[in-house]
């Protein structure tokens, strides 16, 4: 049985049971506790502590998920003094999801030493936020907030390397100046409500071209050492109900086999030829009512399908998020530059 100082943190250990490790509470107990990768992602609990100034349930939090020496003591204090330029006049929701991103991708770039994948995965994480919000940054932020964004954009090596950077800026500013479609800030008031690693397997959906319509829960290496649970993200994705199960108009997935059909229209008692080709099969199933669906199902599980009402605030809410990335970049660059200059 463990025990707390904080009852904040208690209490999140008790909606944690059954998901984390048990001997090493909040971390992933599909890896070795040696590795600290947190079970789930703690962005919007850090974001709550911080609000009321509850920093004893941060640090108590934080022994949990680091090695907890001096020099991760240390770190902590530098992060928990940091603050989100007061010139971006950002919401303070915002400016706490920020900060408490800041705080724990600095926590992971102790774990995770991969060239440039913290850096990158934190600046996806804030620009959820972004995304998902109205803010226009004000006119005194716009030219530092531009020249940050000009370093910090994220391009393929070649020529025009510094020019295509520029360019990377100007469409993030000219995407915050201009407010997003209706549609898509409904859709903000739904995402800014799940934690940013959850915003970013819906965004990992419709920004990926070969994945057949398949939810990726689990995300890559990356996102898990920063705390990607399956059964969480899973739970908030259910929670604002963006997708839906396959239907007998969902197109059939590759993971579906002609065997598959075959055995499935076998089952029905229809009748086919055995040298009947692939798309054939697909027809003759889809006379059948509920057949294709359920087969999708059984042998495709992680299929689903957008929401209609969903589908074009959430295609054009992955190409926002994506614009602005360079802007959330800049913005936890700043951040680490002022943590720089503290002692």
């Amino acid at each position: 049985m463990h025990s707390f100082r904080s009852p904040a943190v208690a209490e999140l250990f008790d909606q944690a049971a059954g998901f984390c490790h048990s001997e090493y509470p909040f971390l992933d107990r599909e890896y070795s506790p040696g590795g600290y990768y947190p079970f789930t992602d703690f962005t919007l609990d850090i974001a709550a502590f911080l609000r009321i100034g509850d920093f004893d349930s941060i640090r108590e939090l934080w022994s949990f998920i680091t090695r907890n020496g001096d020099a991760e003591k240390f770190l902590l204090e530098k992060c928990l003094r940091v603050t989100v330029l007061p010139d971006l006049e950002l919401a303070e929701s915002t400016a706490l999801e920020a900060k408490a991103i800041y705080l724990l991708s600095s926590r992971q770039s102790l774990y995770d030493t991969s060239i440039n994948s913290v850096g990158l995965l934190s600046s996806r994480l804030l620009a959820s936020r972004l995304a998902s919000t109205s803010w226009v940054p004000p006119l005194r932020a716009r030219e530092p907030l531009h020249q940050g964004a000009s370093i910090e954009a994220n391009v393929e090596d070649g020529p025009r390397i510094r020019a295509r950077r520029v360019e990377k800026a100007d469409e993030a500013l000219q995407e915050l100046l201009n407010p997003p479609p209706d549609a898509v800030q409904t859709a903000g008031q739904w995402l800014v409500q799940i934690p940013p690693i959850s915003r970013l397997v819906i965004a990992d959906y419709f920004a990926r071209t070969w994945g057949e319509g398949r939810l990726r829960p689990e995300l890559y290496y990356t996102e898990r050492q920063y705390g990607c649970s399956v059964p969480w993200n899973l739970h908030f994705i259910s929670y604002i109900n963006c997708f839906q199960p396959p239907s007998d108009t969902t197109p059939l997935p590759h993971s579906v086999t002609k065997v598959n059909l075959q055995e499935a229209l076998s089952h029905v008692g229809a009748e086919f030829k055995k040298s009947a080709k692939k798309d054939e099969l697909e027809k003759l199933a889809r006379q059948h009512e509920g057949l294709l669906a359920s087969l999708i199902q059984r042998h495709a599980p992680e299929y689903v399908m957008p929401r209609n009402e969903w589908t074009e605030a959430l295609e054009r809410w992955t190409l926002r998020l994506r614009k602005l990335e360079c802007v959330a970049a800049a913005i936890l660059k700043a951040m680490g530059m002022q943590a720089l200059r503290l002692r």
